[in-house]
């Protein structure tokens, strides 16, 4: 039975999943991170769920007419394909981990993983940030008509303790809607900021008829030509014009500013994964729900058997 929605904070994941072997399993079954049911490539029959063996076996006989019949017998584990493959540590323990890593700090959450969990933590890192930089790719589309929307860009600087040297930055674009804070936000990997890379990302993250405010520039210049109501940021000339501002994606930007901060102790080579992190974590006010929203981004990710599709056998 696959799950619309569930509620669980840190402490309810501890309670419910901890040395929960079976529950962990039907936890993520109904998540779609493990299969419903796989059908045998072989002979397109149903396969047969063994508990005990965490494995998937078909049990169809060869054709009738044949002198001798002849069992199937192909079988798959559980796992294969899915978030959980070649995890070489129980199914509690991956939900536990994921439990640390939309909960702790970057630091903190590797330190306990190592201690109580697993010694692969920067391993299982690893995979839960490709679920969450999978789902920066995807963001969905905010806006509408009369909707107003704020869009801006902002630098992102990560540097040594104490104001050391640069490590790594990049430049963010995001939009953000004003009555419910529904919002985007795409790293400018490699990518300039120009009419030809932020024009595209304002079409494919607004949606039409939205009223759009942004400071000047040249790259927003034709928004009103592609079926925006566009207001443009000018201090001089709008002082009297109190609702045409950037207020709120300017605090958005200080926000996640003031978190990459915390990254001081971080390699660069995980810059863009916290930010991957913290984006995904912050889409939420509801952090009850963010259990459910990872694991079925995963489930999308790491596609179980189940939902794959069948080879030909021709």
């Amino acid at each position: 039975m696959s799950c619309a929605t569930c509620q669980r904070l840190y402490f309810d994941c501890i309670r419910d999943f901890s040395m929960q072997n079976e529950e962990s399993i039907v936890f993520l079954r109904n998540h779609g991170v493990l299969p419903t049911d796989v059908i045998c490539p072989r002979c397109r029959s149903e396969c047969v769920y063994i508990k005990e063996e965490h494995l998937w076996q078909c049990r169809s006989y060869t054709d009738a007419e044949s002198r001798k019949r002849q069992q199937c017998r192909y079988s798959v584990s559980d796992f294969k394909g899915s978030f959980l493959d070649n995890a070489h540590i129980p199914p509690w323990k991956v939900v536990l981990f994921v439990n640390e890593f939309l909960n702790h700090t970057w630091s903190d959450m590797i330190l306990m993983a190592k201690q109580e969990l697993c010694l692969r933590a920067q391993e299982w890192r690893s995979f839960c940030c490709g679920v969450t930089e999978n789902w920066l790719h995807k963001q969905e589309q905010i806006g509408g008509e009369s909707i107003e929307v704020e869009i801006g860009e902002a630098l992102i600087v990560h540097r040594k303790p104490d104001r050391g040297p640069i490590l790594n930055q990049v430049w963010l674009f995001g939009g953000l809607e004003r009555t419910s804070k529904r919002r985007f936000v795409v790293p400018l990997i490699n990518k300039e900021r120009d009419k030809a890379t932020l024009v595209p990302l304002i079409q494919t993250f607004i949606k039409p008829g939205s009223v759009i405010y942004s400071d000047t520039g040249a790259a927003y210049s034709d928004l009103s030509s592609l079926g925006y109501h566009h207001y443009v940021i000018n201090h001089s000339e709008n002082s009297d014009q109190t609702h045409i501002h950037t207020q709120n994606i300017e605090h958005l930007w200080r926000k996640i500013k003031w978190s990459m901060r915390r990254l001081s102790s971080t390699g660069s080579k995980c810059f863009h994964q916290y930010l991957a992190r913290y984006l995904f974590i912050s889409s939420e006010k509801d952090k009850s729900v963010l259990h459910h929203k990872f694991f079925r981004e995963a489930a999308q990710l790491y596609v179980p058997l189940s939902d794959q599709p069948c080879p030909s056998t021709t």
